[in-house]
């Protein structure tokens, strides 16, 4: 009866057990799936332009963009109206037909992929507002240049391919309303308004990604191309402004 018991135990752990291993080896497939989230980076084969190591190689580069921008705060419309010059520098070894810019704004404009990511109550929601910018003129050497807004980003066509080397300036006319509650980052109550993120941008191009146009959905930042700004703020003679910076005529400023 003994024996009996214990072959018969043999013989259900044989039948059992052969089906036991595809489901322990898919386990372990999938634990393995999940680790290797938590694993080391994969980093690019280091090349000419960055190393091994991810430090700038022998013939690493980055583009330049300098600003010159005027801007004006009209408390009564809520509103910012802009003026911007762009000059862009292609240190790369790649010809560009367009350039992509940044439109953070447009994250507050109905239909955005962030207002569609966060309900409006959220901490980086818009709180219902519904904004974001009014393009009104995109030009260079007083001619209009082709453009297609996608979203938080605004692809702009160039009049002719810039080569390596090159430099292109255009301009471009904006205006939005402030919002009231800004994805956490800015926003107005009464006379004081905290500004963010306001000012069209240059999207980056690296020897990694290409053209960085990941959407703005209202969290996290973006890594920007260095550059000059010169820049000239309109605000009401009661209003006094902070930004970083070295303030140099403290005395016409500040009466």
């Amino acid at each position: 009866m003994i024996w009996k018991n214990l072959l018969s135990g043999l013989v259900l752990a044989a039948l059992v057990l052969p089906f036991a291993s595809p489901a322990s080896a898919q386990e372990r497939g999938t634990e393995s799936a999940v680790d290797e989230r938590f694993g080391a980076p994969h980093m690019p084969a280091p090349n000419v332009y960055r190393t091994g190591a991810g430090e700038p190689g022998p013939e690493y580069w980055q583009q330049r963009v300098d600003y010159a921008i005027e801007a004006t705060l009209d408390p009564v419309t809520e509103t910012i109206t802009g003026s911007e010059t762009i000059t862009y520098a292609n240190h790369a070894p790649d010809s560009l037909r367009f350039l992509w810019v940044q439109l953070d704004q447009n994250l507050f404009g109905p239909g955005s992929a962030g207002a569609q990511a966060f309900p409006p109550e959220a901490r980086f929601g818009g709180a219902g507002f519904e904004g974001g910018y009014t393009i009104s003129r995109v030009a260079s050497n007083g001619r209009d240049l082709t453009t297609r807004i996608e979203d938080t980003l605004m692809r702009v066509d160039l009049e002719e391919p810039l080569p390596p080397g090159g430099t292109a300036s255009f301009s471009i006319d904006w205006s939005f309303r402030v919002p009231e509650h800004g994805a956490d980052r800015m926003g107005r109550e009464g006379d004081l308004y905290l500004i963010a993120q306001w000012y069209p941008r240059l999207a980056v191009y690296d020897d990694v990604n290409g053209w960085n146009t990941m959407p703005y959905l209202g969290q996290g930042e973006f890594y920007l191309e260095y550059g000059d700004f010169t820049v000239a703020l309109t605000v009401p003679a009661t209003y006094l402004v902070g930004a970083t910076g070295t303030l140099e005529n403290p005395e016409e400023a500040l009466t």
